[in-house]
């Protein structure tokens, strides 16, 4: 994917700290780490498996999708689960992260709400044992146009529903790297419109 000159790029290390402190990961670093990997040698997100010895920067949407599947795991979500899922949806996470960066769908003046962002969730019904279930399909899907789109791992009527709220993750990460680095959520926020809007957008998720 090719990058304009001032267009947001992280460290690893910048990558891990950010995404650590959005979920409150301070003193189990190393533990962090293993899960990033465990992205990485799935592949995900596309364009950061280069090899050992070889570092490349992290772009914006690299580290949004890595927080993403990282909130999934705070569901209990497997990674392999994960990165099938946020492949299968991309056009969609694309789509709603453009959304959000965009400013569609704000909420009510006055509202605890990043007033710059609009809100977008992601919606599923998990199935953790669709493994063992006689009768399932893998992804079951209906997409919204309001900025919400949901995901089912099974097809038996839900009897469980959990939400991700896609706009919280991005206004968390923003204003983190604001901190880490003055005038860092304006770029933020600004590479991931310019990604949103790419046509090789897609190439973020990886094969």
């Amino acid at each position: 994917m090719s990058l304009n000159v001032d267009a947001a790029t992280y460290t690893y290390a910048q990558v891990e700290h950010v995404v650590g402190s959005i979920n409150g990961i301070f003193a189990r670093r190393s533990a962090l780490e293993g899960r990033l990997k465990h992205l990485k040698k799935l592949g995900f997100p596309g364009g950061v498996n280069t090899g050992r010895g070889k570092r490349v920067p992290y772009t914006a949407p690299q580290l949004t999708l890595i927080a993403l599947a990282t909130e999934f795991a705070q569901f209990g979500i497997l990674p392999e689960q994960t990165v099938k899922l946020m492949r299968h949806r991309s056009a969609e996470i694309i789509e709603t992260i453009g959304q959000v960066v965009s400013g569609a769908y704000k909420g009510p003046p006055g509202s605890d709400y990043d007033p710059e962002l609009g809100l977008s969730s992601f919606t599923f019904f998990p199935c953790m044992l669709a493994d063992l279930m006689d009768h399932h399909e893998d992804i079951v899907v209906s997409a919204a146009a309001t900025g919400t789109f949901n995901e089912s791992i099974t097809d038996v009527k839900p009897r469980r529903m959990s939400v991700l709220f896609i706009h919280m993750t991005i206004s968390d990460l923003a204003n983190t790297l604001e901190v880490v680095r003055r005038g860092e959520r304006r770029r933020f926020i600004s590479s991931l419109a310019e990604w949103a809007s790419s046509p090789t957008a897609a190439e973020a998720f990886g094969k």
